[in-house]
């Protein structure tokens, strides 16, 4: 007997990690402090599956533990943070994506004084009207005990509208 043999060259590859969108926030982010910031990424295995949100890992700043998961929502204190996220298969692959994100403190409400408008004189047995309106750093309207009045540091009540009387003498009034 003879023989023969075929042969084939076979090549074993290793499977490619995650392919990972981080789809919010952009890579370089700014949001006000306190504002919460929407976190979300879709990742696939090398078969193209959609991995679960169990294998999500979120951290800030290297150390910090965000979720675990591939959607959250949070906000961090003034300064700019790394959120980094960790999508790992069930073969141990690991692709990582970074968000660089600053929580900036926003800016000081805008306060109106509508009445008086100018400078006024009155007599100190008058009660002196003050009516005022203001805006916070989303353009919103302050209301209630937000809107505060004062006579120089003094404080005189809180409000839209307050009726106050003051002693002889000038007034600061803010």
């Amino acid at each position: 007997g003879k023989t023969a043999a075929a042969t084939v060259a076979v090549t074993i590859r290793d499977t490619p990690p995650p392919a990972v969108t981080l789809a919010s926030p952009p890579s370089t982010f700014t949001t006000w402090t306190f504002d919460p910031v929407h976190f979300s990424a879709t990742a696939l295995d090398y078969r193209g599956r959609q991995l679960p949100g169990s294998s999500f890992v979120w951290t800030a700043d290297g150390a910090t533990a965000l979720a675990t998961a591939s959607t959250f929502d949070t906000a961090l204190t003034t300064g700019t943070h790394t959120v980094a996220l960790a999508a790992s298969d069930d073969r141990g692959k690991v692709t990582t994506r970074l968000a660089n994100v600053t929580w900036r403190d926003p800016p000081g409400p805008i306060p109106r004084i509508a009445f008086p408008s100018s400078p006024i004189l009155t007599w100190a047995v008058d009660p002196l009207l003050l009516a005022g309106s203001g805006l916070d750093y989303r353009g919103r309207s302050m209301t209630g005990a937000a809107l505060a009045w004062y006579d120089g540091a003094a404080p005189l009540g809180t409000g839209a509208t307050l009726a106050t009387r003051l002693a002889t003498g000038t007034h600061e009034i803010r």
